[in-house]
């Protein structure tokens, strides 16, 4: 049976003032270097960062050997990445805990989250750390709502509960899917707050009238 760990690789922040051409090159001067340690590897480039996702696969008899292999490989991407002054990578191993265990005593410095496209991934794929960071800015936003929340209307104020909360709730939504309910709970506690929010609800009115009204329905 063999198993696999999949390891991003994630420099935030491409060098300024970059141009195209050369970002092109950073590129493909990337795709070659991990080509030659013999791992399969997607490399996604966009206009201020780069992402290296490498799919590793192993088996179970061979562990120690493919880990060392695995290590020395990311520590040599991780150099490659130095010289190129991408100063700000980020190395993320997703796995499950007790494999993750094994390879704690590398000297490569790994994140227990890295940020990809807006989306905080964590090691675990709990995106425990996505939905703190998500709870943190729609609760912000809901504030902002209520004080200016007098000077509304009902369907200006539905307006801005979309664009501006709601639709930070609906990005990457389909990778919340099988999270625990606990996890799940939180996000709707978020929409149950701006719900009351919007509709201009107290707190201590039930939450699935509100959720039914049209208002509501609309955002």
């Amino acid at each position: 049976m063999r198993q696999t760990t999949s390891v991003a690789s994630t420099p935030h922040l491409v060098p300024t003032g970059i141009s195209p051409h050369s970002h092109s090159f950073l590129q493909s001067s990337l795709k070659t270097y991990i080509n030659g340690f013999t791992l399969l590897f997607t490399v996604q480039c966009y206009a201020s960062a780069v992402y290296a996702v490498i799919v590793f696969s192993f088996h179970p008899l061979n562990f120690d050997s493919s880990i060392s292999h695995l290590q020395n490989a990311l520590q040599h991407i991780s150099s490659w990445m130095m010289a190129n002054l991408l100063t700000k990578t980020e190395f993320l191993l997703i796995r499950l805990k007790n494999q993750l265990a094994k390879i704690q005593n590398s000297s490569l410095d790994t994140s227990h989250s890295a940020r990809n496209l807006g989306f905080i991934f964590d090691e675990h794929l709990t995106f425990s750390d996505q939905i703190t960071s998500l709870s943190k800015a729609c609760y912000y936003q809901i504030r902002q709502l209520r004080c200016i929340w007098p000077y509304l209307d009902s369907s200006t104020a539905c307006t801005i509960a979309t664009s501006i909360v709601h639709s930070k709730l609906d990005y990457c939504n389909s990778l919340y899917y099988k999270l625990p309910k606990s996890q799940l709970s939180r996000l709707q506690q978020i929409q149950n707050c701006l719900a009351r929010t919007v509709v201009k609800a107290p707190k201590s009115c039930h939450i699935t009238s509100i959720l039914r009204s049209p208002l509501a329905q609309n955002q």
